[in-house]
C-alpha cells in the first residue's frame, strides 16, 4: 500500500498458495428437501480450493482529510465455497467528523462483476465506538407476489483501542 497525504493506492494478493479443504460427507437425511439447491451444491464437490485473487484499491483525501473517496476492484473472478463466482468492484465516500460521539459516516455501492452480478447500496456510521452498517440490493426479486431486495446485509461491530 502506497500512502501519501492526499491519496493511497495498493494491491493485495490473497490465497497465494491456493489452500484446499476437504468437506465431510453429508447425510441427505439432515435436509428437509434433499433435492434443494443448497444440498445439491454441497454434494457437487467435496473439495474446495481458495483460488488466488488480486485486488486493487485507491483513495483520494481532501486537504483536511475529513473526506475520502475510495474504490477497489477484484482483478479476477474466483469461486466461493458454494461454487458461485465473485469479482467485486466498490466505490465509497466517507466523512470523518471532529466529534467523539459520531466520528464517521460512509456510503457506497458495490457490484459483483461475475456470477450473480448483484448490486448493493450501503450506508454506515460510527457512533462512539460502535460501527453500524446497512446494505441492500438494488436488484429486486418477487417472493409471493411481492417485490423485495435480492439481498440485505446488517453489520454491528465494536471498535476498541488498547
Amino acid at each position: 500500500l502506497w500512502v501519501s497525504e492526499h491519496y493511497r493506492a495498493g494491491a493485495t494478493l490473497t490465497n497465494v498458495n491456493e489452500p484446499s479443504f476437504d468437506a465431510a460427507p453429508i447425510d441427505l437425511a439432515d435436509f428437509n428437501n434433499p433435492t434443494g439447491t443448497v444440498a445439491q451444491r454441497l454434494l457437487a464437490d467435496s473439495k474446495y480450493t481458495m483460488e488466488k485473487q488480486l485486488q486493487l484499491e485507491a483513495a483520494l483525501y481532501t486537504a483536511s482529510q475529513n473526506w475520502v473517496i475510495s474504490g477497489g476492484v477484484d482483478v479476477n473472478a474466483v469461486k466461493d465455497v458454494m461454487g458461485d463466482e465473485y469479482r467485486w468492484a466498490t466505490v465509497s465516500a466517507a466523512y470523518a467528523t471532529d466529534t467523539w460521539w459520531l466520528p464517521g459516516l460512509r456510503a457506497g455501492i458495490r457490484k459483483n462483476l461475475a456470477g450473480t452480478e448483484i448490486n448493493y447500496l450501503s450506508v454506515g456510521a460510527t457512533l462512539a465506538m460502535v460501527n453500524l452498517d446497512l446494505a441492500w440490493s438494488s436488484d429486486k426479486v418477487d417472493i409471493d407476489g411481492e417485490s423485495v431486495p435480492r439481498g440485505a446485509i446488517f453489520n454491528l461491530g465494536v471498535e476498541l483501542s488498547f
